[in-house]
C-alpha cells in the first residue's frame, strides 16, 4: 500500500503528492505541549480546494495503511495545479480562542480538562479523573491552561495523532537504551552539587474587603469584561 491523503471530497494517491513533511515534537519532561505539524504539496485539478475550512479533518495514510488525523490550517496555490496544504495535530485547535479559567475549589481533573478541551475529543486515564483541583487558572489559550492542569496532576499528553487527546500518567521507567554503537567521542557529563532541599511556593487567593473599580464605560449585551486577577462579589450599576 502506498501513501495517500484524504481531505473532504478529495483523495490524493502517492503519484499526486509531490512533497510532504511531518514534524513530531515531544518535550522530554512533558513540560510543554507542542503542536505537531503536517505539510504537503499535492496536484489537484479542482481550484475549489482553496475554499477550505480551518480545522477541517485531513487524514494521511502511510505505506503501512495507518491513518493519522490532522487539522487543516491553510491551503495555498503555488502553481496552476499545485497546492500546499498546511495542517496541525488536533492539539492545534486548543491553541486558538480563550479558556476563561477561574478559581477552582475541588473540581475534579476530569471535569476541568473536559471544560478546557470543549468539542475536542479527550480521553483521560481513569486514575486521574477524580484528582481534585484547587487554585486559579487565568484567562488563556486552552492549550496553556491544559498544560498547567497536567503539571499539577502529574500527567502528560501522550498522543493525538488519531484525532483524540490521550492523557496519561508520567512514566518513570526506562524507555530505551543507548548502546556502544551509538556512542561518539568528545561527549561530556556535567556533575553539580547534591540537592539537599526543595522548597515549593504555592500561591493562595483569599477573600479581601477592599473595593476596587474594575471597569467604567459603555458595554453592549454579550460583551465580556475581563480582569487581570480574580475578583469576588461583583456589582454593576447604570444598566
Amino acid at each position: 500500500m502506498s501513501h495517500s491523503i484524504a481531505y473532504d471530497r478529495w483523495t490524493f494517491p502517492a503519484r499526486r503528492i509531490k512533497t510532504g513533511n511531518i514534524h513530531l515534537a515531544t518535550s522530554l519532561l512533558s513540560s510543554s505541549l507542542e503542536v505537531n505539524s503536517f505539510t504537503a504539496i499535492v496536484e489537484c485539478d479542482d481550484p475549489s480546494i482553496l475554499d477550505f475550512k480551518r480545522n477541517a479533518k485531513l487524514i494521511y495514510f502511510s505505506k503501512a495503511g495507518r491513518g493519522t488525523v490532522w487539522r487543516v490550517q491553510n491551503i495555498e496555490r503555488i502553481a496552476p495545479k499545485l497546492y500546499k496544504i498546511s495542517a496541525t495535530s488536533t492539539l492545534g485547535i486548543l491553541s486558538e480562542g480563550l479558556h476563561y479559567g477561574g478559581i477552582y475549589t475541588g473540581e475534579t481533573a476530569g471535569e476541568v480538562i473536559r471544560d478546557i478541551c470543549g468539542s475536542v475529543p479527550v480521553v483521560v486515564k481513569s486514575n486521574l479523573l477524580d484528582f481534585k483541583l484547587y487554585g486559579w487558572l487565568p484567562i488563556a489559550a486552552p492549550r496553556d491552561n491544559l498544560s498547567q492542569v497536567l503539571f499539577v496532576i502529574g500527567a502528560a499528553l501522550k498522543s493525538d495523532l488519531d484525532g483524540v487527546l490521550r492523557i496519561q500518567n508520567l512514566w518513570d521507567n526506562l524507555v530505551g537504551t543507548v548502546g556502544p554503537e551509538r556512542m561518539y567521542t568528545e561527549s561530556k557529563v556535567t556533575y553539580t552539587a547534591p540537592i539537599t532541599t526543595v522548597i515549593v511556593s504555592e500561591h493562595h487567593y483569599f477573600r479581601g474587603w477592599e473595593d476596587k473599580n474594575l471597569y467604567t464605560g459603555d458595554a453592549l449585551e454579550g460583551d465580556i469584561i475581563t480582569f487581570s486577577e480574580p475578583m469576588h462579589s461583583l456589582t454593576a450599576t447604570g444598566f
